[in-house]
């Protein structure tokens, strides 16, 4: 499956990047997101770039759709929708940097790979 990009009134949805990994490697410093998600600890660098491949190919094997959540081109978070092969259910799983949180962003993100993710445009998942 080719990665898309999705976009809501203030967001940008499009697949992470090379040019992430900086900011990815600070967001995942954060204590809440190695809390309540499943990344590394302690995250590395290292981690932040393999995770770029890694989205690449899981969006390639059409297993697994990640998108970068960007506002005004600053990286904000992370939002994937993982179990989409034929059969999947398909499951949300997202983070998002602490300056990017409580303004709605994640609530925008959501609801646009949802309708993509169960709509005409995705893999209409059951």
């Amino acid at each position: 499956m080719q990665p898309v990009t999705l976009t809501t009134d203030r967001t940008v949805l499009s697949v992470p990047t090379e040019d992430d990994v900086d900011a990815i490697f600070a967001a995942c410093q954060d204590a809440a997101i190695q809390r309540f998600t499943t990344v590394p600890v302690p995250y590395e660098r290292a981690h932040a770039e393999g995770f770029i491949e890694f989205a690449r190919t899981r969006w390639a094997e059409g297993v697994e759709a990640t998108w970068a959540i960007r506002e005004g081109g600053r990286l904000a978070g992370m939002i994937g929708l993982h179990g989409i092969s034929p059969g999947g259910s398909g499951e949300l799983g997202y983070w998002m940097a602490a300056d990017a949180r409580g303004r709605g962003l994640l609530t925008e993100a959501a609801r646009r790979v949802i309708d993509w993710g169960f709509g005409t445009e995705g893999p209409a998942l059951q």
